[in-house]
């Protein structure tokens, strides 16, 4: 019973004790495990989006999206991956998904040589867009569905959530 008591004051954002902080204790136990985004469609904002450094798997680029949609998931963050090269340099089947949302996020037309400075410049807007989260085997997955142009939910959210 003590527990639920603890979740609850600590949801309500009091930790237990109106006008103090929250417990080291009560903000872990309230805390929701990475990649425990409910599936389903949300509006999000691009928090990340990086060209990883190559490694013995090959070269991947990655997108984190911060949860803007009212609920449970808001502010938890979910991850989509692109491999774009495999260890032999050979090009990977994410290559053509990460061109495809790219051109979603306007970029139509972008050089390798570009990415670093496009995925900042895409990360730095904060772009607020529509994804989708499917939950298989284990795994989280996100896709991209498109953009969230005059979404009072997304300027909401930055409101609540500066950057």
């Amino acid at each position: 019973m003590a527990v639920k008591k603890a979740k609850k004051e600590a949801a309500a954002g009091n930790g237990g004790s109106e006008g103090k902080s929250m417990s080291k204790a009560d903000a872990f136990d309230a805390a929701k495990a990475t990649g425990s985004v409910s599936a389903g469609k949300f509006e999000a904002v691009i928090d990340e989006f990086v060209l990883q450094k190559p490694d013995e798997k090959g070269e991947s680029a990655r997108i984190k999206y911060k949860i803007a949609s009212e609920g449970d998931d808001q502010g938890q963050t979910v991850t989509q991956w692109y491999k774009l090269f495999n260890a032999d340099e050979s090009p990977a089947r994410g290559l053509e998904f990460l061109k495809k949302d790219l051109a979603i996020l306007g970029y139509d037309d972008v050089k390798y040589s570009d990415l670093t400075e496009v995925f900042d410049e895409i990360a730095e807007a904060h772009t607020g867009v529509v994804i989708t989260v499917k939950h298989n085997e284990g795994f989280v997955n996100c896709y991209l569905q498109g953009l969230c142009e005059d979404s009072d939910i997304i300027e909401a959210f930055l409101e609540k959530f500066p950057y």
